[in-house]
């Protein structure tokens, strides 16, 4: 049995965070029957118009079944489209999905998560799943506050990929590079094979030279993959990787592009007895272990530095309103006002402060026993 597989992120977001999403999504449309793919699995449909503009190219294209959910981010802004049958589809969102302070962020807000689906193929079932993980928003090229939660998203996946016994292939934006920490634990705890890699096919998929992206970008990277799993019966051999969507063209007179990405398509057959599954590397397993203790341990940092600025705060608020009562309401009324509205305005900052370190911190602490739980039970058992 042989498939052929897209995978694209499509970078539909409301202007003005993406550009020109009309007409890039209208040339993505035009494509799909180009490209011919049994599959197509697509990233950041942040928008219910977005959604509708693909479901409905992807019908006149053939694909008859669709994958998504209510809303754009009750799926995490992933859309599959299929010209096999769809058995069953199971979408998580993951557990701990970033920080509600960093509102430029958006992780928190976005749903993001995984879905597996069962597809009926001509010799048999096999599973397809698609993710977007967390973004890295590095500051350096060392550090980075999200590395917890990245790799608690990888556990969470490692773990639900477990279960499944059937030939998997794996596609999306894991939003990985090949030497990072991440990928290692992704591959040695899950055993998928990254095709890239596989047939010696590696190409970027976030170009410098694209028209979207930042002109201070240093150098592209490639963060999108399709990966396979053999199952219990049957394996996956790759056949082809290569990029594709990356031309760029004219939208209304100026420099344009599908989208920030470029996307992927492969072809792999299924046939054959597959490989017995290992056990999760325990290298591996021991470096989600690190990466996750880094992540509470940043969490119970910034409990700590809430905790602090919610206390000096309110303590300088008080201070102020006690000043302003003192101030003469007839000659220094302009000053009074001003020293009442500082203070009040300080104390709902304090409050949501004190919010931070209060509820959603020890909800995040919460996710990290979850997922430590996971791992465990990951762990090979002498």
């Amino acid at each position: 049995m042989r498939l052929r597989l897209l995978t694209f992120n499509v970078w539909a977001l409301p202007w003005p965070v993406a550009r020109d999403t009309s007409a890039r999504l209208s040339a993505i449309g035009a494509q799909l029957p180009i490209l011919d793919a049994d599959v197509v699995a697509l990233q950041e449909v942040w928008t219910s118009e977005a959604r509708e503009v693909l479901v409905e190219a992807g019908r006149r294209s053939g694909y008859r079944q669709v994958w998504h959910k209510s809303a754009p981010t009750d799926s995490g802004g992933l859309l599959i489209l299929s010209r096999l049958p769809i058995l069953e589809a199971r979408f998580t969102t993951f557990r701990l999905n970033g920080l509600p302070q960093r509102v430029q962020h958006a992780e928190y807000y976005s749903g993001k998560g995984f879905v597996i689906l069962s597809l009926e193929g001509p010799d048999g079932v096999f599973s397809l799943t698609t993710t977007h993980l967390h973004a890295r928003y590095a500051r350096s090229k060392n550090t980075y506050e999200y590395a917890g939660h990245r790799a608690a998203q990888i556990v969470e996946f490692a773990a639900a990929l477990a279960e499944v016994r059937q030939p998997i292939v794996a596609l999306g934006d894991f939003n990985l590079r090949e030497k990072s920490p991440e990928y290692r634990c992704l591959i040695g705890i899950t055993g998928l094979r990254d095709l890239a890699r596989e047939l010696d096919r590696r190409q970027d998929t976030i170009l410098r030279d694209n028209p979207y992206r930042n002109r201070d970008l240093k150098r592209g990277g490639r963060i999108d993959y399709v990966f396979v799993r053999d199952g219990a019966a049957r394996g996956v051999r790759p056949l082809h990787v290569g990029r594709v969507l990356d031309d760029y063209f004219q939208i209304d007179g100026q420099p344009g592009a599908y989208s920030d990405h470029a996307g992927l398509l492969a072809e792999v057959e299924i046939a054959g007895p597959g490989k017995p599954l290992s056990d999760p590397s325990p290298l591996a397993l021991d470096l989600a272990q690190a990466l996750l203790h880094l992540g509470r341990e940043k969490a119970q940092l910034r409990r700590g530095e809430h905790r602090l600025w919610a206390g000096t705060g309110a303590a300088a608020s008080l201070a102020t309103l006690a000043m302003a009562r003192r101030v003469t309401v007839t000659r220094r009324k302009l000053l009074k006002d001003l020293l009442f509205g500082v203070p009040a305005a300080a104390m709902l900052s304090c409050a949501g402060i004190a919010t931070l370190a209060e509820r959603f911190i020890p909800e995040e602490l919460r996710g990290y026993d979850e997922i430590d739980q996971l791992l465990w039970e990951l762990r090979p058992r002498r």
